[in-house]
């Protein structure tokens, strides 16, 4: 309404980029997102699981998780695994399979931000063992 920009959000393709940013009604970039915290419960040697916890170091719920591939650099959640949230927490749930996986684990939060907007944070998880899925 002022004439002053409020976000600037990257696409690709029609694909969301991480190029993200917001400002403030002075037009500073705003800068006050929430980390994404990954815990962990390893049960591989007694039942073949391993489980992941997504949660934001804030504690908000507004929040979605996905899981996918993103090195392009774009996010397109028609092409990725939408994980299990409860209360904000994300839930991944590994099994041992017996064969060859890779050894990490792509996730990403969809953040509702201040603003309303979306803001991306990505994280590539390392797993333990090479035969998770």
């Amino acid at each position: 309404r002022n004439g002053k920009v409020k976000a600037r959000i990257g696409y690709r393709k029609g694909a969301r980029t991480f190029d993200f940013s917001e400002y403030d009604l002075n037009g500073r970039v705003y800068s006050g997102y929430p980390d994404l915290v990954v815990n962990t419960k390893d049960e591989y040697n007694t039942n073949g699981n391993y489980s992941i916890r997504l949660s934001l170091s804030d504690k908000s719920t507004k929040v979605r998780y996905y899981r996918g591939e993103f090195g392009d650099g774009t996010f397109d959640s028609t092409k990725c695994e939408k994980i299990k949230t409860v209360n904000g927490v994300g839930i991944l749930d590994l099994k041992k399979t017996g064969t060859p996986q890779e050894g990490y684990v792509d996730v990403l939060a969809s953040i509702l931000s201040p603003y309303g907007n979306n803001y991306l944070v990505h994280k590539k998880i390392e797993l333990p063992y090479k035969d998770l899925k």
